[in-house]
């Protein structure tokens, strides 16, 4: 019985989704079959979703955009088991409110307050240039102070979908930033013995900055500075 009610609900969540995607040329919604593959958020992403988001052919910084200059990495990718990067622009709570933007067109996943560690968070999918690989990532943008997107909307680059917090208290203000080549990963913990799952934030937008260049002006800050400044 247990199992039956998670798949009416997670059926009943796909569902949702599908009438709130709005663009033209919308395939068929999926029959009774279909439905018990939407289980899968992947499946029910790869065969559905993605041919409703614009190609994000272009990727800024998401503080202090287009390139990041006067931004700080307070804790980089990696470091520890560190699942993302934390940003900062300013020593400890003076960045708080801090507009954050979308790297690029996208579709906001999830919008919601955890509270706790994770405070409010947004994941945004996008949709990379056909024949790259992955297909499409997820970001996260988390321990925000204010969000200013709603779930299942379309975001343009530059837009702000936030504002840098603190997680109510949790951390000195910064932004907890990861980047997924696979959509559905949830929250996840911050940190992981394997980070498979992850993409290093600042090389991949560096990889994905069309004309403008491969550089960021974002600065790193040694480690005695992290917990100062926000890095979690």
């Amino acid at each position: 019985m247990g199992r039956l009610l998670s798949f009416l609900l997670l059926a009943a969540w796909c569902a949702g989704v599908w009438a709130l995607l709005s663009f033209s040329g919308r395939p068929p919604a999926p029959t009774a079959g279909e439905a018990a593959q939407a289980l899968s958020w992947n499946a029910f992403f790869d065969k559905y979703v993605i041919k409703a988001l614009p190609i994000a052919n272009r990727f800024d910084f998401p503080v202090r955009p287009p390139d990041g200059e006067g931004a700080f990495v307070a804790r980089p990718f990696a470091n520890g088991g560190h699942a993302g990067e934390d940003w900062n622009t300013a020593l400890g709570d003076a960045d708080l409110n801090e507009p954050i933007v979308s790297p690029a067109d996208g579709w906001v996943s999830l919008a919601m307050d955890f509270q706790g560690g994770w405070g409010k968070v947004v994941l945004i999918d996008y949709r990379l240039s056909p024949g790259q690989s992955p297909a499409a990532v997820e970001m996260m943008f988390a321990h925000l102070a204010e969000i200013d997107v709603e779930p299942y909307a379309f975001v343009k680059r530059g837009q702000v979908i936030g504002k840098m917090g603190n997680a109510e208290g949790v951390y000195k203000a910064h932004l907890h930033w990861e980047v997924r080549p696979t959509v559905g990963v949830g929250l996840g913990g911050a940190y992981s013995e394997d980070l498979k799952p992850w993409i290093a934030p600042t090389l991949f937008v560096a990889a994905h900055r069309g004309a403008e260049g491969a550089k960021t002006k974002a600065a790193a800050l040694s480690p005695d500075q992290w917990d100062a400044w926000g890095g979690d």
